[in-house]
Protein backbone atom coordinates (compact mmCIF):
# COMPACT_ATOMS: atom_id res chain seq x y z
CA UNK A 1 0.00 0.00 0.00
CA UNK A 2 1.29 3.46 -0.85
CA UNK A 3 0.26 6.90 0.37
CA UNK A 4 0.16 9.64 -2.24
CA UNK A 5 -0.18 13.41 -1.93
CA UNK A 6 -2.83 15.04 -4.10
CA UNK A 7 -1.06 18.39 -3.89
CA UNK A 8 -2.29 21.85 -3.03
CA UNK A 9 -2.87 23.92 -6.16
CA UNK A 10 -5.18 23.39 -9.10
CA UNK A 11 -2.29 23.10 -11.53
CA UNK A 12 -0.46 20.54 -9.41
CA UNK A 13 -3.52 18.83 -8.01
CA UNK A 14 -4.00 15.66 -9.98
CA UNK A 15 -2.03 15.82 -13.19
CA UNK A 16 -3.10 16.83 -16.68
CA UNK A 17 -6.72 17.22 -17.71
CA UNK A 18 -7.58 14.36 -20.05
CA UNK A 19 -10.67 12.53 -21.16
CA UNK A 20 -11.96 9.76 -18.93
CA UNK A 21 -14.79 7.27 -19.20
CA UNK A 22 -16.32 5.79 -22.30
CA UNK A 23 -16.81 9.06 -24.19
CA UNK A 24 -14.18 11.33 -22.68
CA UNK A 25 -14.81 14.88 -21.48
CA UNK A 26 -16.02 16.33 -24.78
CA UNK A 27 -19.40 17.91 -25.43
CA UNK A 28 -22.06 15.34 -24.46
CA UNK A 29 -24.27 13.92 -27.19
CA UNK A 30 -27.93 14.62 -26.64
CA UNK A 31 -29.92 11.54 -27.63
CA UNK A 32 -32.82 12.51 -29.91
CA UNK A 33 -35.20 15.41 -29.45
CA UNK A 34 -36.58 14.69 -26.02
CA UNK A 35 -40.32 15.03 -25.46
CA UNK A 36 -41.55 17.09 -22.56
CA UNK A 37 -42.67 15.60 -19.27
CA UNK A 38 -46.29 14.40 -19.22
CA UNK A 39 -48.72 17.35 -19.16
CA UNK A 40 -51.73 17.71 -16.93
CA UNK A 41 -52.68 18.66 -13.39
CA UNK A 42 -50.98 17.29 -10.29
CA UNK A 43 -53.71 14.70 -9.80
CA UNK A 44 -53.57 13.63 -13.46
CA UNK A 45 -49.81 13.17 -13.34
CA UNK A 46 -49.98 11.31 -10.02
CA UNK A 47 -52.56 8.96 -11.55
CA UNK A 48 -50.51 8.46 -14.72
CA UNK A 49 -47.31 7.67 -12.80
CA UNK A 50 -49.16 5.08 -10.71
CA UNK A 51 -51.19 3.56 -13.55
CA UNK A 52 -48.63 3.65 -16.36
CA UNK A 53 -45.09 4.14 -14.99
CA UNK A 54 -43.53 3.72 -18.44
CA UNK A 55 -45.71 6.47 -19.92
CA UNK A 56 -44.70 8.83 -17.12
CA UNK A 57 -41.00 8.05 -16.55
CA UNK A 58 -40.05 7.28 -20.15
CA UNK A 59 -40.54 10.79 -21.59
CA UNK A 60 -39.19 12.39 -18.42
CA UNK A 61 -35.96 10.36 -18.53
CA UNK A 62 -35.40 11.35 -22.15
CA UNK A 63 -36.08 15.00 -21.38
CA UNK A 64 -33.95 15.32 -18.24
CA UNK A 65 -31.01 12.95 -18.71
CA UNK A 66 -28.19 12.65 -21.25
CA UNK A 67 -27.91 9.08 -22.55
CA UNK A 68 -24.94 7.40 -24.24
CA UNK A 69 -27.15 4.51 -25.36
CA UNK A 70 -30.95 4.73 -25.40
CA UNK A 71 -32.92 2.29 -23.27
CA UNK A 72 -35.33 -0.14 -24.90
CA UNK A 73 -37.58 -0.84 -21.88
CA UNK A 74 -38.57 1.69 -19.22
CA UNK A 75 -39.11 -0.76 -16.35
CA UNK A 76 -39.16 -4.42 -15.39
CA UNK A 77 -40.00 -4.72 -11.70
CA UNK A 78 -41.54 -7.37 -9.48
CA UNK A 79 -41.62 -6.80 -5.72
CA UNK A 80 -42.58 -10.43 -5.11
CA UNK A 81 -39.17 -11.59 -6.29
CA UNK A 82 -37.25 -8.43 -5.43
CA UNK A 83 -36.49 -7.70 -9.09
CA UNK A 84 -36.05 -4.00 -9.80
CA UNK A 85 -35.00 -2.86 -13.27
CA UNK A 86 -35.30 0.56 -14.88
CA UNK A 87 -34.33 1.87 -18.32
CA UNK A 88 -33.11 -1.52 -19.50
CA UNK A 89 -30.48 -1.46 -22.23
CA UNK A 90 -29.68 2.19 -21.61
CA UNK A 91 -26.28 3.56 -20.68
CA UNK A 92 -25.39 6.93 -19.21
CA UNK A 93 -22.82 8.49 -16.89
CA UNK A 94 -24.04 10.39 -13.86
CA UNK A 95 -20.88 12.53 -13.85
CA UNK A 96 -21.66 13.71 -17.38
CA UNK A 97 -25.23 14.46 -16.36
CA UNK A 98 -24.08 16.43 -13.31
CA UNK A 99 -21.27 18.36 -15.02
CA UNK A 100 -20.67 18.20 -18.78
CA UNK A 101 -24.16 19.14 -19.91
CA UNK A 102 -24.11 22.26 -17.72
CA UNK A 103 -20.55 23.21 -18.74
CA UNK A 104 -21.74 23.08 -22.35
CA UNK A 105 -24.57 25.53 -21.63
CA UNK A 106 -23.20 27.76 -18.86
CA UNK A 107 -19.62 26.92 -17.78
CA UNK A 108 -19.23 29.80 -15.34
CA UNK A 109 -22.43 29.12 -13.41
CA UNK A 110 -21.70 28.40 -9.76
CA UNK A 111 -22.05 24.72 -8.92
CA UNK A 112 -20.95 24.73 -5.27
CA UNK A 113 -20.65 27.28 -2.49
CA UNK A 114 -18.31 25.85 0.12
CA UNK A 115 -19.36 27.33 3.46
CA UNK A 116 -16.21 26.52 5.39
CA UNK A 117 -15.95 26.13 9.13
CA UNK A 118 -15.00 29.76 9.73
CA UNK A 119 -17.84 32.16 8.87
CA UNK A 120 -17.25 34.58 6.02
CA UNK A 121 -14.77 32.38 4.14
CA UNK A 122 -17.11 30.83 1.58
CA UNK A 123 -15.59 29.66 -1.72
CA UNK A 124 -17.53 29.45 -4.99
CA UNK A 125 -16.76 26.71 -7.51
CA UNK A 126 -18.09 26.91 -11.07
CA UNK A 127 -19.28 23.96 -13.09
CA UNK A 128 -16.20 24.31 -15.32
CA UNK A 129 -13.84 24.20 -12.34
CA UNK A 130 -15.63 21.24 -10.80
CA UNK A 131 -15.48 19.34 -14.11
CA UNK A 132 -11.73 20.01 -14.45
CA UNK A 133 -11.00 18.80 -10.92
CA UNK A 134 -13.24 15.77 -11.37
CA UNK A 135 -11.46 14.75 -14.59
CA UNK A 136 -8.02 15.16 -13.02
CA UNK A 137 -8.98 13.08 -10.04
CA UNK A 138 -10.55 10.46 -12.30
CA UNK A 139 -7.28 10.19 -14.21
CA UNK A 140 -5.33 9.86 -10.97
CA UNK A 141 -7.57 6.99 -9.89
CA UNK A 142 -7.04 5.29 -13.24
CA UNK A 143 -3.26 5.70 -12.96
CA UNK A 144 -3.45 3.95 -9.60
CA UNK A 145 -5.20 0.98 -11.12
CA UNK A 146 -8.83 1.77 -10.31
CA UNK A 147 -11.09 0.14 -12.87
CA UNK A 148 -14.81 -0.14 -13.45
CA UNK A 149 -16.45 -1.94 -10.53
CA UNK A 150 -13.61 -1.28 -8.07
CA UNK A 151 -14.59 0.27 -4.76
CA UNK A 152 -13.15 3.57 -3.52
CA UNK A 153 -13.55 4.84 0.05
CA UNK A 154 -13.93 8.60 0.49
CA UNK A 155 -13.16 9.78 4.04
CA UNK A 156 -13.34 13.55 3.73
CA UNK A 157 -15.15 16.50 5.31
CA UNK A 158 -17.85 18.33 3.38
CA UNK A 159 -15.84 20.03 0.63
CA UNK A 160 -15.61 20.51 -3.15
CA UNK A 161 -12.82 17.91 -3.29
CA UNK A 162 -15.10 15.32 -1.71
CA UNK A 163 -17.77 16.06 -4.32
CA UNK A 164 -15.17 15.80 -7.09
CA UNK A 165 -14.04 12.45 -5.67
CA UNK A 166 -17.60 11.11 -5.82
CA UNK A 167 -18.07 12.31 -9.38
CA UNK A 168 -14.64 11.02 -10.44
CA UNK A 169 -15.57 7.54 -9.27
CA UNK A 170 -18.85 7.70 -11.16
CA UNK A 171 -17.04 8.97 -14.24
CA UNK A 172 -14.80 5.89 -14.55
CA UNK A 173 -17.39 3.39 -13.32
CA UNK A 174 -15.90 2.86 -9.87
CA UNK A 175 -18.15 2.45 -6.83
CA UNK A 176 -17.70 5.05 -4.10
CA UNK A 177 -18.47 4.58 -0.43
CA UNK A 178 -18.49 7.93 1.34
CA UNK A 179 -17.68 7.57 5.04
CA UNK A 180 -18.60 10.28 7.54
CA UNK A 181 -15.40 12.10 8.53
CA UNK A 182 -16.35 11.93 12.21
CA UNK A 183 -16.02 8.15 12.43
CA UNK A 184 -13.23 6.46 14.38
CA UNK A 185 -10.47 4.32 12.89
CA UNK A 186 -12.33 1.13 13.79
CA UNK A 187 -15.57 2.31 12.22
CA UNK A 188 -13.70 3.48 9.12
CA UNK A 189 -11.92 0.13 8.79
CA UNK A 190 -15.17 -1.79 9.12
CA UNK A 191 -16.77 0.11 6.26
CA UNK A 192 -13.69 -0.23 4.05
CA UNK A 193 -13.58 -3.98 4.65
CA UNK A 194 -17.31 -4.40 4.02
CA UNK A 195 -16.84 -3.02 0.50
CA UNK A 196 -13.29 -4.38 -0.02
CA UNK A 197 -12.15 -0.94 -1.14
CA UNK A 198 -9.02 -0.71 -3.29
CA UNK A 199 -8.24 2.98 -2.75
CA UNK A 200 -8.98 5.47 0.02
CA UNK A 201 -9.13 9.24 -0.56
CA UNK A 202 -8.80 11.58 2.42
CA UNK A 203 -7.57 14.96 3.67
CA UNK A 204 -4.61 15.44 5.96
CA UNK A 205 -6.91 17.39 8.32
CA UNK A 206 -10.50 18.45 8.73
CA UNK A 207 -12.12 21.34 10.60
CA UNK A 208 -15.47 21.26 12.37
CA UNK A 209 -16.77 23.59 15.02
CA UNK A 210 -13.35 25.20 15.38
CA UNK A 211 -11.71 21.86 16.13
CA UNK A 212 -8.97 20.28 14.01
CA UNK A 213 -9.60 16.62 13.13
CA UNK A 214 -6.44 14.69 12.22
CA UNK A 215 -7.96 12.60 9.44
CA UNK A 216 -4.69 11.20 8.11
CA UNK A 217 -3.74 9.93 11.56
CA UNK A 218 -7.08 8.11 11.81
CA UNK A 219 -6.60 6.71 8.31
CA UNK A 220 -3.11 5.43 9.15
CA UNK A 221 -4.56 3.46 12.05
CA UNK A 222 -7.54 2.18 10.06
CA UNK A 223 -5.71 0.90 6.99
CA UNK A 224 -3.58 -1.42 9.13
CA UNK A 225 -6.79 -3.46 9.42
CA UNK A 226 -7.70 -3.23 5.72
CA UNK A 227 -5.86 -5.72 3.50
CA UNK A 228 -7.74 -4.65 0.35
CA UNK A 229 -6.39 -1.07 0.39
CA UNK A 230 -3.60 -0.60 -2.16
CA UNK A 231 -3.33 3.19 -2.25
CA UNK A 232 -4.18 6.10 0.05
CA UNK A 233 -4.56 9.45 -1.72
CA UNK A 234 -4.17 12.45 0.59
CA UNK A 235 -5.27 16.01 -0.24
CA UNK A 236 -3.81 18.80 1.87
CA UNK A 237 -6.23 21.37 3.19
CA UNK A 238 -5.34 24.85 1.92
CA UNK A 239 -6.97 28.21 1.25
CA UNK A 240 -6.65 27.68 -2.51
CA UNK A 241 -9.87 27.76 -4.44
CA UNK A 242 -10.46 24.22 -5.67
CA UNK A 243 -8.33 21.85 -3.56
CA UNK A 244 -10.08 21.51 -0.64
CA UNK A 245 -24.92 3.72 -6.01
CA UNK A 246 -28.18 5.27 -6.82
CA UNK A 247 -29.20 6.99 -9.99
CA UNK A 248 -32.17 9.20 -9.17
CA UNK A 249 -34.25 11.36 -11.46
CA UNK A 250 -34.28 14.29 -9.02
CA UNK A 251 -37.61 15.88 -8.16
CA UNK A 252 -36.18 18.57 -5.90
CA UNK A 253 -37.46 21.33 -8.20
CA UNK A 254 -41.00 20.20 -7.42
CA UNK A 255 -40.63 19.78 -3.66
CA UNK A 256 -38.53 22.88 -2.91
CA UNK A 257 -39.74 25.28 -5.63
CA UNK A 258 -36.21 25.56 -7.01
CA UNK A 259 -35.84 28.20 -9.74
CA UNK A 260 -32.89 29.11 -11.98
CA UNK A 261 -30.40 31.23 -10.05
CA UNK A 262 -31.51 30.00 -6.62
CA UNK A 263 -29.10 28.97 -3.86
CA UNK A 264 -30.06 25.54 -2.49
CA UNK A 265 -28.91 25.01 1.10
CA UNK A 266 -29.04 21.45 2.40
CA UNK A 267 -27.10 21.25 5.67
CA UNK A 268 -26.46 17.49 5.53
CA UNK A 269 -23.06 15.81 5.54
CA UNK A 270 -22.24 14.08 2.26
CA UNK A 271 -21.50 10.90 4.21
CA UNK A 272 -25.25 10.36 4.61
CA UNK A 273 -27.90 9.69 1.97
CA UNK A 274 -29.36 13.20 2.32
CA UNK A 275 -25.98 14.62 1.34
CA UNK A 276 -25.71 12.23 -1.60
CA UNK A 277 -29.16 13.06 -2.99
CA UNK A 278 -29.71 16.69 -1.98
CA UNK A 279 -26.21 18.18 -1.69
CA UNK A 280 -24.46 16.45 -4.60
CA UNK A 281 -26.36 14.44 -7.21
CA UNK A 282 -29.81 16.06 -7.10
CA UNK A 283 -28.73 19.71 -7.27
CA UNK A 284 -25.90 19.14 -9.75
CA UNK A 285 -28.00 17.03 -12.11
CA UNK A 286 -30.47 19.93 -12.17
CA UNK A 287 -27.74 22.51 -12.79
CA UNK A 288 -28.37 24.13 -9.42
CA UNK A 289 -26.07 25.95 -7.01
CA UNK A 290 -25.61 23.79 -3.89
CA UNK A 291 -24.22 24.84 -0.51
CA UNK A 292 -21.60 22.63 1.16
CA UNK A 293 -21.88 23.31 4.90
CA UNK A 294 -18.71 22.21 6.70
CA UNK A 295 -19.43 23.55 10.20
CA UNK A 296 -22.05 23.05 12.93
CA UNK A 297 -25.31 24.90 13.76
CA UNK A 298 -23.74 26.51 16.86
CA UNK A 299 -20.23 27.48 15.69
CA UNK A 300 -19.13 30.09 16.46
CA UNK A 301 -22.57 30.80 17.96
CA UNK A 302 -26.24 29.84 17.67
CA UNK A 303 -26.78 32.23 14.78
CA UNK A 304 -24.51 30.38 12.35
CA UNK A 305 -27.26 28.96 10.13
CA UNK A 306 -29.05 32.29 9.79
CA UNK A 307 -25.88 34.34 9.28
CA UNK A 308 -25.08 31.93 6.46
CA UNK A 309 -28.58 32.37 4.99
CA UNK A 310 -28.14 36.15 5.04
CA UNK A 311 -24.62 36.17 3.58
CA UNK A 312 -25.21 33.57 0.84
CA UNK A 313 -28.84 34.59 0.22
CA UNK A 314 -30.05 30.99 0.47
CA UNK A 315 -33.51 30.37 -1.03
CA UNK A 316 -34.20 26.80 0.15
CA UNK A 317 -33.05 25.63 3.58
CA UNK A 318 -33.15 21.88 4.31
CA UNK A 319 -32.16 20.65 7.76
CA UNK A 320 -32.79 18.09 10.48
CA UNK A 321 -35.21 18.30 13.45
CA UNK A 322 -32.35 17.39 15.79
CA UNK A 323 -30.58 20.61 14.81
CA UNK A 324 -33.78 22.64 15.06
CA UNK A 325 -34.48 21.31 18.57
CA UNK A 326 -30.93 22.21 19.56
CA UNK A 327 -31.41 25.79 18.35
CA UNK A 328 -34.76 26.03 20.17
CA UNK A 329 -32.78 26.14 23.41
CA UNK A 330 -31.38 29.53 22.42
CA UNK A 331 -33.07 32.91 22.22
CA UNK A 332 -35.02 33.78 19.06
CA UNK A 333 -32.80 36.85 18.83
CA UNK A 334 -30.13 34.63 17.25
CA UNK A 335 -32.52 34.16 14.34
CA UNK A 336 -34.07 37.62 14.11
CA UNK A 337 -30.78 39.53 14.03
CA UNK A 338 -30.17 38.21 10.49
CA UNK A 339 -32.00 38.96 7.23
CA UNK A 340 -33.80 35.84 6.03
CA UNK A 341 -35.89 37.46 3.31
CA UNK A 342 -34.20 35.34 0.61
CA UNK A 343 -35.80 32.17 2.02
CA UNK A 344 -38.84 30.77 0.17
CA UNK A 345 -38.89 27.13 1.24
CA UNK A 346 -37.91 25.42 4.49
CA UNK A 347 -37.51 21.66 4.71
CA UNK A 348 -37.24 19.05 7.45
CA UNK A 349 -35.49 15.71 6.92
CA UNK A 350 -34.12 12.69 8.76
CA UNK A 351 -36.71 12.06 11.47
CA UNK A 352 -40.21 13.15 12.52
CA UNK A 353 -40.39 16.81 13.49
CA UNK A 354 -42.25 17.74 16.68
CA UNK A 355 -44.88 20.51 16.78
CA UNK A 356 -42.74 22.94 18.79
CA UNK A 357 -39.87 22.71 16.32
CA UNK A 358 -42.24 22.94 13.32
CA UNK A 359 -43.94 26.08 14.64
CA UNK A 360 -40.58 27.68 15.50
CA UNK A 361 -39.19 26.92 12.06
CA UNK A 362 -42.31 28.25 10.34
CA UNK A 363 -43.06 31.31 12.47
CA UNK A 364 -39.62 32.44 13.67
CA UNK A 365 -37.23 31.32 10.94
CA UNK A 366 -39.69 31.64 8.06
CA UNK A 367 -41.64 34.62 9.45
CA UNK A 368 -44.84 32.69 8.73
CA UNK A 369 -44.44 33.26 4.98
CA UNK A 370 -42.18 30.39 3.82
CA UNK A 371 -43.50 27.06 2.62
CA UNK A 372 -42.41 24.36 5.10
CA UNK A 373 -42.11 20.83 3.71
CA UNK A 374 -41.78 17.93 6.14
CA UNK A 375 -40.26 15.26 3.90
CA UNK A 376 -40.57 11.49 4.47
CA UNK A 377 -38.12 9.07 2.92
CA UNK A 378 -35.42 6.57 3.80
CA UNK A 379 -31.86 5.75 2.79
CA UNK A 380 -33.22 2.90 0.67
CA UNK A 381 -35.70 5.09 -1.21
CA UNK A 382 -32.96 7.29 -2.69
CA UNK A 383 -35.00 10.47 -2.39
CA UNK A 384 -38.13 12.09 -1.01
CA UNK A 385 -41.26 9.91 -1.25
CA UNK A 386 -43.94 11.86 0.61
CA UNK A 387 -44.05 15.64 1.05
CA UNK A 388 -46.59 18.49 1.17
CA UNK A 389 -45.26 19.67 -2.20
CA UNK A 390 -45.75 19.20 -5.10
CA UNK A 391 -49.52 19.56 -4.95
CA UNK A 392 -52.47 21.25 -6.54
CA UNK A 393 -52.22 25.04 -6.55
CA UNK A 394 -52.99 26.44 -3.10
CA UNK A 395 -53.27 23.05 -1.38
CA UNK A 396 -52.99 23.26 2.39
CA UNK A 397 -50.04 22.15 4.50
CA UNK A 398 -50.65 20.60 7.92
CA UNK A 399 -47.95 20.95 10.60
CA UNK A 400 -45.68 17.92 11.10
CA UNK A 401 -47.24 15.97 8.25
CA UNK A 402 -45.61 14.84 5.00
CA UNK A 403 -49.07 14.47 3.44
CA UNK A 404 -48.72 13.72 -0.30
CA UNK A 405 -46.88 11.10 -2.36
CA UNK A 406 -44.51 12.20 -5.09
CA UNK A 407 -44.95 10.99 -8.64
CA UNK A 408 -44.51 7.23 -8.92
CA UNK A 409 -44.86 6.66 -5.18
CA UNK A 410 -47.95 4.55 -4.41
CA UNK A 411 -48.39 4.27 -0.63
CA UNK A 412 -50.83 1.80 0.91
CA UNK A 413 -51.76 0.68 4.41
CA UNK A 414 -51.55 -3.07 5.05
CA UNK A 415 -52.63 -5.29 7.91
CA UNK A 416 -50.57 -8.05 9.52
CA UNK A 417 -51.60 -10.52 6.81
CA UNK A 418 -50.53 -8.27 3.95
CA UNK A 419 -54.04 -7.20 3.02
CA UNK A 420 -54.44 -3.64 1.73
CA UNK A 421 -56.69 -1.59 4.02
CA UNK A 422 -59.14 0.87 2.52
CA UNK A 423 -61.36 3.59 3.93
CA UNK A 424 -60.82 6.69 6.03
CA UNK A 425 -60.67 5.17 9.50
CA UNK A 426 -58.04 2.43 9.25
CA UNK A 427 -54.52 1.96 10.55
CA UNK A 428 -51.73 -0.35 9.49
CA UNK A 429 -48.20 -0.49 8.15
CA UNK A 430 -47.20 2.13 5.58
CA UNK A 431 -45.95 0.29 2.49
CA UNK A 432 -44.95 1.43 -0.99
CA UNK A 433 -46.66 -0.87 -3.44
CA UNK A 434 -44.68 -0.32 -6.64
CA UNK A 435 -41.14 0.50 -7.72
CA UNK A 436 -39.77 3.90 -8.74
CA UNK A 437 -36.49 4.82 -10.49
CA UNK A 438 -34.53 6.22 -7.54
CA UNK A 439 -34.90 3.30 -5.14
CA UNK A 440 -32.15 0.94 -4.00
CA UNK A 441 -31.82 -2.19 -6.12
CA UNK A 442 -29.66 -4.39 -3.91
CA UNK A 443 -27.18 -4.55 -1.03
CA UNK A 444 -23.66 -4.74 -2.39
CA UNK A 445 -22.42 -8.31 -2.35
CA UNK A 446 -25.49 -9.71 -0.59
CA UNK A 447 -28.66 -9.56 -2.68
CA UNK A 448 -30.37 -12.20 -0.54
CA UNK A 449 -30.04 -9.91 2.47
CA UNK A 450 -31.79 -7.23 0.40
CA UNK A 451 -34.66 -9.64 -0.34
CA UNK A 452 -34.92 -10.79 3.28
CA UNK A 453 -34.81 -7.29 4.74
CA UNK A 454 -37.26 -5.52 2.45
CA UNK A 455 -39.56 -8.08 0.86
CA UNK A 456 -40.32 -10.47 3.72
CA UNK A 457 -42.32 -10.09 6.94
CA UNK A 458 -40.49 -9.24 10.15
CA UNK A 459 -40.26 -12.29 12.46
CA UNK A 460 -40.73 -10.43 15.76
CA UNK A 461 -40.59 -7.07 17.51
CA UNK A 462 -38.78 -6.11 20.74
CA UNK A 463 -39.48 -2.76 22.37
CA UNK A 464 -37.19 -0.78 24.65
CA UNK A 465 -39.05 1.94 26.56
CA UNK A 466 -38.10 4.69 29.00
CA UNK A 467 -40.73 5.65 31.59
CA UNK A 468 -41.23 9.05 33.14
CA UNK A 469 -40.35 9.50 36.79
CA UNK A 470 -43.20 8.56 39.09
CA UNK A 471 -44.79 6.06 36.72
CA UNK A 472 -46.86 3.45 38.54
CA UNK A 473 -46.86 -0.32 38.17
CA UNK A 474 -44.58 -1.22 35.25
CA UNK A 475 -46.56 -4.32 34.29
CA UNK A 476 -49.74 -2.25 34.06
CA UNK A 477 -48.00 0.34 31.89
CA UNK A 478 -46.64 -2.33 29.54
CA UNK A 479 -50.10 -3.88 29.22
CA UNK A 480 -51.57 -0.48 28.39
CA UNK A 481 -48.80 0.12 25.87
CA UNK A 482 -49.58 -3.11 24.05
CA UNK A 483 -53.26 -2.18 23.96
CA UNK A 484 -52.55 1.29 22.56
CA UNK A 485 -50.27 -0.08 19.84
CA UNK A 486 -52.87 -2.65 18.80
CA UNK A 487 -55.60 0.00 18.74
CA UNK A 488 -53.74 2.91 17.15
CA UNK A 489 -51.38 1.07 14.78
CA UNK A 490 -52.16 -2.62 14.26
CA UNK A 491 -52.19 -5.90 16.14
CA UNK A 492 -49.16 -7.18 14.25
CA UNK A 493 -47.17 -4.15 15.46
CA UNK A 494 -47.58 -5.10 19.14
CA UNK A 495 -44.06 -5.89 20.43
CA UNK A 496 -43.43 -9.49 21.44
CA UNK A 497 -41.18 -8.38 24.29
CA UNK A 498 -41.01 -5.07 26.17
CA UNK A 499 -38.01 -4.05 28.26
CA UNK A 500 -38.03 -0.95 30.48
CA UNK A 501 -34.65 0.81 30.62
CA UNK A 502 -33.41 4.04 32.20
CA UNK A 503 -31.89 5.39 28.98
CA UNK A 504 -31.60 4.60 25.29
CA UNK A 505 -28.26 4.52 23.44
CA UNK A 506 -28.21 7.89 21.69
CA UNK A 507 -25.57 9.61 19.61
CA UNK A 508 -24.40 13.12 20.40
CA UNK A 509 -26.88 14.37 17.79
CA UNK A 510 -29.77 12.69 19.63
CA UNK A 511 -30.43 9.69 17.37
CA UNK A 512 -31.07 6.24 18.86
CA UNK A 513 -28.51 3.62 17.75
CA UNK A 514 -31.06 0.89 17.08
CA UNK A 515 -28.49 -1.55 15.73
CA UNK A 516 -26.98 -1.83 19.23
CA UNK A 517 -30.35 -2.78 20.69
CA UNK A 518 -30.90 -5.28 17.87
CA UNK A 519 -27.55 -6.94 18.52
CA UNK A 520 -28.21 -7.17 22.25
CA UNK A 521 -31.51 -9.03 21.83
CA UNK A 522 -30.18 -11.31 19.07
CA UNK A 523 -27.26 -12.59 21.12
CA UNK A 524 -24.55 -10.47 19.49
CA UNK A 525 -23.66 -8.29 22.48
CA UNK A 526 -19.98 -9.28 22.16
CA UNK A 527 -19.85 -7.77 18.67
CA UNK A 528 -21.53 -4.37 18.95
CA UNK A 529 -19.13 -2.75 16.49
CA UNK A 530 -18.21 0.93 16.68
CA UNK A 531 -19.78 2.81 19.60
CA UNK A 532 -17.64 5.96 19.54
CA UNK A 533 -20.54 8.15 18.43
CA UNK A 534 -22.53 7.39 21.60
CA UNK A 535 -23.14 10.37 23.85
CA UNK A 536 -22.44 8.17 26.90
CA UNK A 537 -21.00 4.67 26.25
CA UNK A 538 -21.89 3.57 29.80
CA UNK A 539 -25.51 3.26 28.68
CA UNK A 540 -24.59 -0.07 27.04
CA UNK A 541 -23.70 -1.74 30.35
CA UNK A 542 -26.95 -0.41 31.85
CA UNK A 543 -29.03 -1.95 29.06
CA UNK A 544 -27.12 -5.24 29.16
CA UNK A 545 -27.75 -5.53 32.91
CA UNK A 546 -31.44 -4.73 32.49
CA UNK A 547 -31.73 -7.25 29.66
CA UNK A 548 -30.06 -9.99 31.71
CA UNK A 549 -32.43 -9.33 34.63
CA UNK A 550 -35.34 -9.46 32.18
CA UNK A 551 -34.21 -12.84 30.83
CA UNK A 552 -33.64 -14.22 34.32
CA UNK A 553 -37.14 -13.16 35.29
CA UNK A 554 -38.92 -14.55 32.22
CA UNK A 555 -36.57 -17.38 31.29
CA UNK A 556 -34.42 -17.50 28.17
CA UNK A 557 -36.10 -15.74 25.24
Amino acid sequence: MAARCLGCGVGRLLGGLRGVGARGPGVPRLWSSAPAAPPGSYQERIALAAREPAAFWGPLAKDVLVWDTPYHTVSDCDFRSGKIGWFLGGQLNVSVNCLDQHVQKSPESVALIWERDEPGTAVRITYRELLETTCRLANTLKRHGVCRGDRVAIYMPVSPMAVAAMLACARIGAVHTVIFAGFSAGSLAGRINDAKCKVLITFNQGLRGGRVVELKRIVDEAVKLCPSIQHVLVAHRTDNKVPMGNLDIPLEQLVFDYRPGDIFGCMADIGWITGHSYVVYGPLCNGATSVLFESTPVYPDAGRYWETVQRLKINQFYGAPTAFRLLLKYSDSWVKKYDRSSLRTLGSVGEPINHEAWEWLHQVVGDGRCTLVDTWWQTETGGICISPRPSEEGANILPCMAMRPLFGIVPVLMDEKGKVLEGGDVSGALCLSQAWPGMARTIYGDHQRFIDAYFKAFPAAFAFIVLKDGTGDVDVVVKELRSVVADKIAKYAVPDQVLVVKRLPKTRSGKVMRRLLRKIVTGQAQDLGDTTTLEDPSVISEILSAYQEYKDKRGAL
